[in-house]
């Protein structure tokens, strides 16, 4: 470890005779601090297996335990920059006498007792059916490095997609297509961060109200040394619970919503290569909502993320009749739509708190007025007309929607308006809204606030 008056944050790959040590078997030569600004940029060498050069004070806590060396480096604010281990070896020496040779750690997979994995071309051979290439690794490696002559193979033996799975952590889901060596022809170098997350300001941003409360459950980044890319986390293997979201931080410390309910997602959100994000888990605390009814995850989420709202002295009141203003309102959260002009209803003045949910929502299509040009804002939703404007919002979120026929019908079709019979159908084949015990859909009943933060959420689902 060498630390000093030094430009970059740096560590080699395992070293050996002046060279990277093909056995992984060597030594890691680390220059733990930087003293910040400086004039001139610090060059990453073939050698180097991470670097950072952000022109800010970095320094380094090494941790000697029984069974590894652990070092984490930070910057003077705390923003974690780099963290690896080396695992102990199983032999040992007798003080005063010479101990054997190193030994080759290497598991025959590519892997060592080091933070960094290379993909061999003999695991090229693995490929599923599907194009999948799963490559697992230890907890403890951050970094997986593709030579540019296992990457040149990659399309040759039809690899669509790569996984990288560890312990602990959402696997890693990248469209091999997208891979490709750096400018300067070193190897492709992918890299991953996990760390905890308790950020109090950012936790208060995503739950403001009283009753609230935030946790955060890891803040994950994947990036590398060559092309940005896109990539998904698969986070199945996790113990989250539905009211977890995914959020990107931005440059500026906030927080974005990047995927709802990331447990219930059918299709994993897509995520940008070089990006911080952070999982976090959001509950209320509602007096008037018991864990044990129907409805309560379905509320529990859409409040996670802002969509639904209580009501007043720490209640939500589930039972509640719902208008076509705040179904509207709710809706256009959902969506995260935006309105470029007032809403063009005879009945819904620009200054009303629903004003510019319905004219975000009447400019994306999802709702209509009545012949008269009226929205009827305070009138309560029914159920067919709930059924449309969800049909359209999935038609807005470009999910595919089932067409008119097949399957069974509900047993008061003829109730329902020929505007409304197709999307209540469509709903049904998807899961999104079901009939009663005895089939009915009973179209003319209004919806109460449970019922419609159980179709919001399945529809973030989709």
């Amino acid at each position: 470890m060498l630390v000093g008056h030094d430009h970059v944050y740096a560590r080699t790959y395992p070293m050996a005779g002046g060279k990277i040590a093909a056995s992984g078997a060597g030594t890691v030569y680390l220059d733990g601090g930087s003293s910040g600004w400086k004039f001139y940029d610090g060059q990453k060498y073939d050698y180097l297996s991470f670097m950072y050069d952000d022109d800010v004070p970095v320094y380094s806590h090494v941790r000697v335990a029984d069974d590894a060396i652990e070092v984490e480096a930070r910057t003077l604010t705390g923003d974690l920059v780099d963290s690896f281990s080396i695992a102990k070896t199983s032999g040992t020496t007798e003080p005063g006498t010479t101990g054997p040779s190193a030994p080759n750690n290497q598991t025959g997979s590519g892997e060592t007792n080091q933070t960094a994995r290379e993909l061999t071309e003999k695991e090229l051979q693995s490929v599923q059916p599907n194009g999948e290439l799963t490559v697992k690794v230890s907890e403890a490696v951050r970094q997986l490095k593709i030579g540019a002559g296992v990457l040149s193979k990659l399309a040759a033996n039809k690899v669509g997609s790569l996984v990288i799975q560890s312990d602990n952590q959402p696997a890693i889901r990248i469209d091999a297509a997208q891979l490709s060596a750096p400018a300067d022809g070193s190897d492709l170098v992918l890299t991953w961060k996990r760390e905890p997350f308790a950020n109090a300001g950012a936790l208060k941003q995503v739950a403001p109200a009283p009753n609230a409360a935030a946790s955060g459950r890891m803040a994950f980044s994947v990036a590398s040394n060559g092309k940005a890319f896109a990539y998904t986390l698969d986070w199945s293997g996790m113990s989250l619970t539905p009211y977890t979201n995914l959020y990107k931080m931005t440059e500026e410390g906030a927080l974005e919503l990047a995927a709802f309910s990331i447990v219930n997602q059918k299709q994993a959100a897509s995520l940008s290569s070089g990006a911080t994000y952070a999982a976090i888990e959001v509950k209320h605390d509602y007096s008037d909502l018991a864990a044990s009814h129907w409805s309560y995850p379905y509320v529990q989420m859409l409040s996670g993320i802002g969509v639904m709202q209580g009501t007043g002295n720490g209640q939500v009141s589930a039972d509640k009749k719902v208008t076509r203003a705040e179904f509207t309102a709710m809706i256009a959260r959902a969506l995260g739509l935006k309105a470029s002009g007032a809403a063009a209803f005879a009945d819904v003045k620009g200054n009303a708190w629903y004003g510019a949910a319905v004219a975000a929502a009447a400019e994306n299509g999802i709702v209509t007025g009545d012949r008269g040009g009226r929205f009827n804002p305070n009138a309560d939703i029914s159920r067919q007309e709930m059924a449309v404007m969800l049909q359209r919002a999935l038609e807005y979120r470009k999910v595919a929607v089932p067409q008119e026929g097949g399957g069974a019908s509900f047993s008061d079709q003829a109730d329902l308006a020929d505007w409304a019979r197709d999307a209540a159908q469509a709903l049904r084949k998807l899961g999104l809204m079901e009939g009663d015990a005895t089939g009915s859909f009973k179209p003319l009943d209004p919806a109460s606030r449970a019922e419609t933060a159980k179709v919001i959420s399945m529809l973030l689902f989709q």
